[in-house]
């Protein structure tokens, strides 16, 4: 659709699938895989070597390696530009993102008053590993303190997403793709506010 319409809402919905779907089912290693992207986990699920069905590394093996096919297209006359990944393209890396939270449908009673936290493309999750001592599914959060702060020793050096809740308790948010990167534990995309 992005090469048919030229609109940009086809690369952005894209960008969003490869960093929220594709992304979170390959291991940071690149060893190991999850089945499926579960928005909530209360344990139980982890990333395996292989699975009896394996369909997921080798699609995401072809996700990738296909990937430069997606960066840019051209006619004639123009050059587009769908995706800004380790190509030639300069970002100012200081520049601000918004942080955004996303609330739920109102239709959607049993996540009434949550929200995900997105920054850019990117979802971004609760994890237990970085929430010791905060139940991570009855937390509130206080989306005024909400900041995003580089960690150059966490997952291969990530952009996480500081806050507290409305107890004052500290929240660490990584990005969705990266849970289940140092074994068990629980996970929450939805977030209550």
């Amino acid at each position: 659709m992005a090469l048919i319409t030229r609109a940009a809402k086809y690369s952005d919905l894209f960008e969003w699938q490869l960093y929220n779907a594709a992304a979170v089912g390959m291991g940071l290693t690149g060893e190991n895989y999850l089945y499926n992207n579960p928005l909530a986990c209360r344990g139980g699920i982890t990333r395996k070597a292989w699975y009896a069905v394996p369909c997921c590394p080798s699609n995401l093996s072809r996700t990738w390696a296909d990937l430069g096919k997606y960066i840019y297209s051209t006619d004639q006359n123009a050059v587009w530009i769908h995706q800004y990944i380790g190509s030639q393209t300069k970002l100012n890396p200081g520049g601000a993102v918004e942080i955004t939270l996303r609330r739920t449908h109102p239709r959607v009673k049993r996540h009434q008053n949550k929200a995900d936290l997105t920054r850019g493309p990117l979802v971004y999750c609760l994890e237990s590993v970085d929430n010791p001592g905060v139940d991570i599914f009855s937390a509130r959060l206080e989306p005024t303190t909400l900041h995003a702060e580089y960690a150059a020793d966490l997952l291969g050096g990530i952009t996480l997403l500081s806050g507290q809740t409305t107890d004052g308790a500290s929240l660490t948010f990584i990005p969705y793709h990266l849970w289940a990167n140092r074994g068990e534990s629980q996970m929450m995309v939805w977030v209550k506010v």
